[in-house]
């Protein structure tokens, strides 16, 4: 198992029972304390733990990643008043990319009268809901599936996605704060990040509570997002450097 992977598992243990040990860790993922004691060290480093006397402890502003079902319900006014916002930035001809999520797949809800769009996704749901519109042409991303995410991911997309053109790139996302735009995914992190590097304006999804948290993979720096759109401000929001912010009202 990568580092990375036991990174995850570690963090998923702590969501699930609040704390964890050196001891139980080592002998979970048959490794020496010495090596977990290292890798609490640096899940601290980037502020996803606590680290107490023999273990761990959660940390209340980290964003663990739950499955899509699990997440759908959870704030669907806002993001079906994001999505609709979203839409209206879209117009007819151009090369939109819809990244997995459930905020995303409410852009999606709102391209039916759209003419001549070209969209591209990772996500299985938001390709069954375009391939019913008329003036979509689809594109569906190949890969590995993530189990109960209804999407797929894979490193191969940089030399797809580069011999296309894309207008906009509409980006999910588990947390954000002013360091950068977060995954709870190290597979899906690098993914939003190949996506965010070929499209030449970059639109963030983001539900009031993503605010001012963090997760697992930072997939990219605020300077490469153009604009977020959300439902209300973060109380921060000026240390945003001077983002775009557009409200869904």
């Amino acid at each position: 198992m990568f580092a990375e992977e036991r990174h995850l598992h570690i963090l998923e243990a702590i969501e699930q029972f609040g704390k964890v040990t050196v001891d139980d860790l080592a002998s979970q993922f048959s490794v020496t304390k010495a090596t977990i004691r290292n890798d609490l060290k640096k899940l601290e480093s980037k502020e996803l733990l606590d680290r107490t006397y023999g273990g761990a402890i959660s940390k209340s502003k980290i964003q663990i990643e739950v499955n899509s079902d699990s997440r759908s319900d959870t704030n669907k006014v806002e993001k079906i008043k994001i999505g609709k916002k979203c839409a209206t930035l879209i117009q007819d001809n151009q090369v939109i990319l819809l990244d997995t999520g459930t905020t995303t797949i409410h852009i999606a809800n709102n391209l039916k009268d759209k003419k001549n769009l070209t969209v591209i996704t990772n996500d299985f749901e938001i390709a069954r809901i375009l391939e019913l519109f008329d003036g979509i042409k689809l594109f569906l991303l190949g890969g590995f599936v993530k189990n109960q995410y209804h999407c797929t991911y894979h490193d191969y997309y940089d030399a797809i996605l580069k011999s296309l053109h894309v207008d906009i790139a509409f980006i999910g996302v588990n947390a954000i704060n002013p360091q950068g735009a977060f995954a709870a995914d190290i597979s899906l992190g690098k993914t939003k990040r190949l996506m965010c590097e070929q499209a030449s304006r970059v639109v963030v999804c983001c539900d009031s509570e993503k605010f001012n948290k963090k997760s697992l993979s930072c997939f990219s720096d605020l300077k490469s997002v153009d604009s977020i759109v959300t439902s209300r401000l973060p109380t921060s929001y000026y240390e945003y450097n001077d983002i775009e912010f557009l409200i869904a009202e």
